[in-house]
């Protein structure tokens, strides 16, 4: 997940509604978006430790930290492309890999982010997709970002319209091939 978010950020037309809301995090603060991530994930774990405790995991601890340390690692490398095409894929490429990371990571049920976790909580509840409910929930913090000082770019255009799509296509194939095996393996 972290990788997509780098590449989709590394073009110049930011990233997922998430990540354009650290990124106004980290601007009202002056800190890295790795650190906005994990204040972030701090403040949003709130939500599932009051509903439903059985979101979270080893995952919630580590995938924040991991992601974080990834987007700063990546982000630090200063990536060029050499024209709009090519960013405009890079993009693209990030945003599928930022789809099929949380896509993976919800299906391995180790815990989720407390964002994921919401997300999660909110569609057992309703049985609305998760992947609507990331929709929704990237329009939410694309709004909530236009508040913090952040420049508005296409990524999160692209992101709340494909990533949550992408993510119940992801977890379809998972589940399909999950099942085949345990077929396989009876």
């Amino acid at each position: 997940m972290g990788a997509g978010i780098a590449l989709s950020v590394s073009t110049g037309f930011g990233s997922d509604p998430l990540a354009m809301f650290w990124q106004g995090i980290s601007n009202v603060f002056n800190i890295s978006i790795g650190q906005s991530n994990l204040l972030m994930s701090i403040v949003l774990l709130f939500i599932p430790l009051l509903i439903s405790q059985k979101e979270l995991g080893i995952g919630t601890i580590v995938a924040p930290l991991v992601i974080g340390q990834t987007v700063d690692s990546i982000l630090s490398l200063n990536l060029n492309y050499p024209n709009m095409i090519i960013s405009i894929m890079v993009m693209l490429l990030g945003l599928a890999i930022l789809a099929l990371g949380a896509a993976i990571y919800i299906y391995a049920d180790l815990g989720k982010s407390s964002y994921d976790a919401t997300l999660c909580i909110i569609n057992e509840k309703t049985g609305i997709s998760v992947g609507k409910v990331r929709s929704l929930g990237d329009l939410l913090l694309f709004v909530a970002s236009l508040t913090l000082k952040v420049n508005v770019n296409l990524a999160p255009f692209v992101a709340i319209i494909v990533v949550g799509p992408f993510i119940d296509v992801f977890l379809n194939i998972i589940n399909n091939i999950s099942r085949r095996r345990s077929q396989v393996n009876v």
